[in-house]
C-alpha cells in the first residue's frame, strides 16, 4: 500500500514538470512561443529590441503594410 502511495506521489509530482519540459518549438508563432523562449534565454528581449531600433534606422514602420516585422525576423535569425 506505501509503494503505491509512494508512485501516486512521485507521478502527479512529475506531471507539472513534464509539461513545462515542452519545448518552444512546438508552440504556435506568437507572443507565447516568444515568451516560451525568452524566458529560456533572457538577451532574446534586448535582441528584439536591437533589431527593431535597426529597422526604424533605416526607415521601416510596423503599421499594415509596413516591412518591420519581417525586418526583425530575419534580423533575430542572422545575429
Amino acid at each position: 500500500m506505501l509503494q503505491r502511495l509512494m508512485t501516486l506521489i512521485f507521478l502527479l509530482a512529475a506531471g507539472p514538470a513534464a509539461a513545462e519540459a515542452q519545448p518552444c518549438k512546438e508552440l504556435p508563432p506568437g507572443p507565447q512561443r516568444f515568451a516560451c523562449a525568452s524566458a529560456r534565454n533572457p538577451g532574446l528581449s534586448a535582441k528584439r529590441d536591437r533589431c527593431k531600433e535597426e529597422g526604424r534606422k533605416l526607415g521601416l514602420t510596423s503599421n499594415i503594410g509596413g516591412k518591420m516585422g519581417p525586418y526583425v525576423q530575419a534580423c533575430m535569425q542572422r545575429r
